[in-house]
């Protein structure tokens, strides 16, 4: 929740959603973005096998808070297995979580 929350009001900037692939790759490479911007930690969303396993690129994702209040609708451009031996010595392993899943932030909009 505190990545969307950075992500949302600009403090990750020029970041405008969790990363895709390629950033992640770069971040862990070069830590940089793609577009040569200095980078040095991947921002990702990460997900069990079972949901990335549900969703498909394009679909809407709707995080929700403890409550169940809506904080963002996203739509997935990329999913991708985490791949556990490569980067930090897992630092951004966690045991359950098998998926990556890149897709861009939109605020939530109150209805009028």
């Amino acid at each position: 929740m505190c990545d969307l929350e950075l992500l949302m009001t600009g403090a990750f900037s020029p970041l405008r959603g969790f990363m895709t692939n390629p950033d992640y790759e770069a971040a862990l490479d070069r830590m940089q973005l793609q577009d040569g911007t200095i980078w040095p930690i991947p921002v990702c969303l990460d997900m069990t096998e079972v949901a990335a396993g549900q969703l498909e690129v394009g679909q809407a994702v709707v995080l929700r808070d403890a409550e169940g209040f809506i904080l963002a609708v996203m739509h997935a451009t990329e999913i991708w297995p985490i791949d556990k031996e490569r980067g930090a010595d897992d630092i951004w392993y966690h045991r359950y979580h098998k998926s990556w899943c890149g897709l861009p932030v939109s605020p939530k909009r109150e209805s009028p």
